[in-house]
């Protein structure tokens, strides 16, 4: 059992059918922690997800990456500014 933090994302024409969200919702196993009309981010034990989404092929799966943000403050090169 491995806990995954995945998007699901509803490919779909329109927005993701409201039955369809309902059998997501509905499963006990993971956590919706955001979603829009088209994606959810989903996090948990992923198994029943695969299951259900075996049904649903208009719903895709796609590991969740995070970038690192550049640290926005100004640095000073001491080579260029010699006194």
């Amino acid at each position: 059992m491995s806990t995954e933090r995945l998007i699901l994302r509803y490919r779909g024409a329109g927005v993701a059918p409201a039955q369809d969200l309902e059998k997501i919702r509905n499963l006990s196993e993971i956590e919706i922690i955001d979603s829009s009309p088209r994606m959810l981010l989903v996090e948990g034990d992923l198994t029943k997800l695969h299951e259900l989404l075996e049904q649903m092929p208009e719903w895709h799966l796609y590991p969740e990456k995070t970038i690192e943000r550049p640290d926005p403050r100004y640095k000073i090169n001491p080579k260029e500014h010699k006194n």
